[in-house]
């Protein structure tokens, strides 16, 4: 058996795409296998989307968090004038 496969990943903002290749073909492949390999490749792609949600998932908790302290802080600085 040989397989080659060509993956690429492409991340725009939050839209992941996967693209598998196999420009070189595959020979005496079992069909079991192949759908195995198809099953990580489905995982890659899960994996890789996660990881994006998550990275903008923090990145909008450290930007809603930092106007909230500002607010506290000037809160403070009022009850302190009166």
């Amino acid at each position: 058996m040989k397989a080659t496969f060509k993956v690429q990943v492409t991340i725009d903002n939050r839209n992941v795409t996967t693209k598998l290749g196999t420009a070189e073909g595959m020979e005496d492949m079992e069909i079991t296998l192949m759908q195995n390999v198809l099953k990580v490749m489905a995982n890659v792609n899960r994996s890789v989307k996660q990881q994006v949600e998550r990275f903008y998932a923090d990145a909008s908790e450290e930007t809603e968090e930092a106007p909230a302290e500002e607010e506290t802080t000037e809160m403070a600085e009022e009850k302190t004038e009166e």
